[in-house]
């Protein structure tokens, strides 16, 4: 994908999901990952939501879903 290629999303998603160190899904699926980094104490995110062809209104909805879950590890 980084390179140019077309790759499915549903490989795509496979893929990132499998990756301890990404947070990709639902919301309910990121809530329970960043539950699992907080209870480690990690207190910082950094957050990569365009990425290839992704389409702007994606990456709004993105951007959006983590802002409404971050206030729920604010300690």
């Amino acid at each position: 994908m980084l390179q140019g290629e077309d790759v499915p999303e549903e490989e795509l998603f496979t893929v990132l999901s499998a990756q301890q160190s990404l947070i990709v899904g639902s919301p309910e699926t990121c809530r329970e990952k960043l539950s699992t980094y907080a209870d480690l104490g990690i207190d910082r995110l950094m957050c990569l939501h365009q990425i290839g062809s992704i389409p702007d209104e994606a990456v709004d909805t993105s951007i959006r879903l983590i802002g409404e879950l971050i206030p729920e590890f604010d300690r």
